[in-house]
């Protein structure tokens, strides 16, 4: 007489990532167990997925609860992770510029004026549209050609 164990029924997952800045990109890892599953995910941004390992695109700032519903021919089982997902506030970009007008070589001062919205700015890339670019958060450019 041969008897078949099968392994009891229990949903759960993993992310690629639990938070970031918009758009924040998550692909899902089903870590759930039990043969031949059936899979319905609630992935707290109004989409739904009935994919084994779906991914989603996070846009607004806030948190997200992701829910993962699974059901074989033994039974089901779910897993609710509030909170789970935390879309942080992008920063804002702003600058002042000084002097804007005047005859070349000009040398403009560029200061940075960007709120960081939740979290801490790290790096800067300036273009000043001749080619050149900087790194410094408050750099200075000498424009050598009369152009706007």
């Amino acid at each position: 007489m041969c008897i078949k164990a099968k392994a009891q029924l229990h949903a759960d997952f993993t992310a690629s990532t639990q938070q970031g800045c918009s758009p924040l990109l998550v692909q899902f890892t089903n870590t759930s167990t039990g043969d031949s599953l059936q899979y319905f995910w609630d992935l707290g941004n109004g989409a739904t997925s009935t994919l084994s390992n779906p991914g989603a695109i996070y846009i607004s700032p806030g948190s997200y609860t992701i829910t993962l519903h699974v059901k074989n021919s033994s039974g089901e089982d779910s897993t609710i992770k509030s909170n789970y997902i935390t879309v942080h506030e992008n920063p804002s970009v702003d600058f002042n510029a000084s002097p804007t007008t005047g005859c070349a070589p000009l040398n403009v001062n560029f200061t940075d004026k960007s709120k960081a919205g939740e979290g801490t700015i790290t790096s800067w890339i300036w273009d000043f549209g001749d080619g050149i670019i900087s790194t410094e958060q408050h750099p200075s450019h000498i424009y050598n050609v009369s152009d706007t």
